[in-house]
Parts: structure tokens; sequence; C-alpha cells
């Protein structure tokens, strides 16, 4: 599962990663810590500034390491923490 916490009720999201390296690459945003190819996972916060998406990742995947990096889109322009995750 794929959690952003505390941004504004309702904004727009973009959730970066990769597989490849902690960058940076520059974005509108600011810095970004993450290595091209950059995949990208858009959402809406719910009412209390969370987004929550889960999803099944292949067996393949076992043992990598994911870069995460998310982006408040709107109403109030931000970046987040960057996040590095290795996938048991």
């Amino acid at each position: 599962m794929v959690e952003v916490l505390n941004v504004s009720p309702n904004a727009s999201v973009i959730i970066g990663y990769s597989m490849t390296g902690a960058g940076p690459t520059n974005t509108p945003l600011g810095p970004a810590f993450l290595s091209p190819p950059i995949r990208q996972l858009a959402a809406t916060a719910n009412a209390a500034g969370e987004v929550q998406l889960a999803f099944p990742l292949p067996s393949s995947l076992s043992g990598r390491t994911v870069y995460t990096h998310a982006g408040e889109i709107s109403p109030a322009p931000a970046l987040s923490n960057p996040l590095v995750v290795n996938i048991l």
C-alpha cells in the first residue's frame, strides 16, 4: 500500500516512483529525488487529507528497491519527503 498523509483535504496528488535511483530530477514543484524513468500515479486526497492506494505487486519485484516522492499539485503545491522502500 502507498500512503500520502497530511495534504490538503481533497487535494490533487501525484505519487512518483522509480526503480533506478534517487535522482534528483527537477520538477515544477522542486527537485524530486527520483531518477528516470519515473512513473506516476495520480490520486485525490480524501476529506482528511490522506491518499491510500493498494495494489498487488508481482513476486518478481521481491528484493528490489523503490524510490518514491509525492507532490500535492493543488490547492497548495508542495513536495513530500522522499521515501526509499525495499520490497519484501
